[in-house]
């Protein structure tokens, strides 16, 4: 199984890099017509001192991480079809029956219309694995499908309004121990636009989500949320939206002891401000219902919020800072694994990064960088702390 995975690994690697050559080679992208093909490749080593994520006995190794992908795109005028493949090799230097291929397809196609009237479609595919943790002692293969489709139409001259549909299908591969956590989730919602000025408009948003989870109905459910905000220009200074409202659930089933039509408020924002050509400054927020599936999909709200300064110290040579906190805060009492006693679980999650990068030609990237991350839960054994380095290159013509 070893000799396979290594020579699969470096079949792959070997197409890449030859394609990837021969368009370092064209000093371009490889152009047909209206056809661009991408390729590109990174090579990463990363540390991870605390692979498991636990509280204690911890354990560090070394991984290896060989990550190819191709796109390519069709242009005809405003509009674009795309499809891709990625692929990431990860090999664990000590622990190597934690290797794994992470793998990702994906297509999409956005239309531009002259009156106004625009349409995205957009489709991924992930096979890949759940990582060993502390909750869950051994890897979870999955497969995942995502759906989106928007439609769009701006009209007065000030007015926008789009709706959307997401599809995520999620299955667990192992029907003997994850059955349970596999579901599928419909998302519909409505978003109406008014421009204030040439860079800002406000919005309102309704969004109707139902959840099925494949084995049992009563983690079933249905959320509403309401938001409204401001949403900025993405060619100006400053872009991106923040928004802010309310939600409700409501399960199917009444389940005894459980809040089964939890209310909260909720927030969802993300925005950047280039302060100048070198320097920009990125704020993400949110807050919302969650289920974790690791966790017999027991709901809570996850509350987020995180910041990130990039600053180009040269022409090619940049840093990154960054740091962020959130906090899941789970609705009903449940029983804690080692002393048995209900009640409410809480994690507090803190997180911090650093890093280098150096543009050393426009399809050459050297990356270095440093995370830490630090979880404080009231359960016991679900709190750790991790530090993880890593270098990567990457080659994208």
């Amino acid at each position: 199984m070893k000799k396979n995975f290594k020579k699969f690994t470096t079949i792959i690697t070997c197409i890449f890099l030859f394609i990837t050559s021969f368009a370092l080679y064209a000093r371009a992208e490889i152009k047909y017509g209206n056809i661009r093909i991408y390729p590109e490749i990174y090579v990463q080593e990363m540390f991870r001192d605390n692979i498991y994520q636990t509280q204690r006995d911890k354990n560090s190794d070394f991984i290896t991480t060989i990550a190819p992908s191709l796109t390519m795109a069709y242009l005809f005028g405003p509009n674009s079809f795309r499809i891709g493949y990625r692929a990431g090799f990860l090999q664990y230097a000590r622990f190597s029956k934690n290797n794994y291929v992470d793998q990702n397809g994906f297509t999409s196609l956005n239309l531009r219309f002259p009156s106004g009237l625009d349409i995205d479609a957009q489709y991924d595919y992930k096979n890949s694995v759940r990582e060993r943790t502390a909750e869950i002692a051994r890897q979870r293969p999955y497969e995942e499908s995502i759906g989106n489709l928007g439609v769009a139409y701006k009209f007065a001259d000030r007015w926008k309004a789009r709706a959307f549909w997401t599809y995520d299908d999620l299955a667990f591969k192992s029907d003997r121990f994850d059955r349970t956590e596999s579901y599928t989730q419909n998302t519909y919602g409505a978003q109406l636009y008014y421009r204030l000025t040439a860079r800002m408009s406000t919005l309102v948003e309704y969004n109707y989500i139902y959840k099925d989870f494949f084995s049992s109905d009563n983690s079933d459910h249905k959320d509403n949320l309401i938001y409204a905000g401001v949403a900025f220009d993405p060619a100006g200074k400053l872009k991106g939206e923040l928004k802010g409202g309310y939600g409700w659930k409501k399960f199917k089933n009444s389940l005894a002891g459980r809040n089964n039509s939890p209310k909260t408020w909720i927030i969802a924002m993300n925005a950047t401000q280039d302060f100048t050509k070198r320097t920009s400054l990125a704020l993400n927020a949110s807050r919302g219902f969650q289920d974790d599936t690791d966790f017999g999909n027991a709901s809570y709200t996850a509350t987020s919020v995180s910041l990130a300064l990039q600053h180009m110290l040269t022409s090619k040579i940049g840093g990154v800072i960054g740091g962020g906190f959130s906090e899941n805060a789970y609705l009903d009492d449940t029983r804690e694994p080692v002393t048995n006693v209900l009640k409410k679980r809480t994690d507090k999650i803190w997180s911090a990064n650093v890093g280098l990068f150096y543009n050393i030609q426009r399809w050459l990237e050297a990356r270095l960088e440093y995370s830490y991350q630090d979880k404080d839960s009231n359960f016991q054994n679900y709190s750790f702390r991790e530090n993880r380095v890593w270098f990567r290159v990457k080659f994208s013509p």
